[in-house]
């Protein structure tokens, strides 16, 4: 009896790769930026401390000899907002 061999083609599975879903805890408020650490893998980042297109509080634009207080400045920013 004559076995014949059968050619069974053998695919390359690629290498999975895990990644982390990260839980961030990140520290208070101190400056521009926070610290923040990954609980699951330990993977540190900083993280902003502002919103680069947001306008509220900021005190730059408004001139400092100007006799109004700048909360009131800002409130009637924040109505015309919400008008729009």
């Amino acid at each position: 009896m004559v076995q014949q061999a059968e050619n069974v083609a053998v695919q390359e599975v690629p290498e999975v790769v895990e990644v982390c879903q990260h839980h961030w805890v990140i520290k208070a408020a101190d400056g521009p930026t926070s610290p923040g650490v990954c609980q699951v893998c330990g993977e540190t980042k900083d993280f902003k401390n502002y919103v680069e297109t947001a306008t509220w509080g900021d005190t730059r634009l408004i001139n400092r000899q100007d006799p109004v207080p700048a909360s009131t400045i800002i409130s009637a920013k924040m109505d015309t907002w919400e008008e729009e």
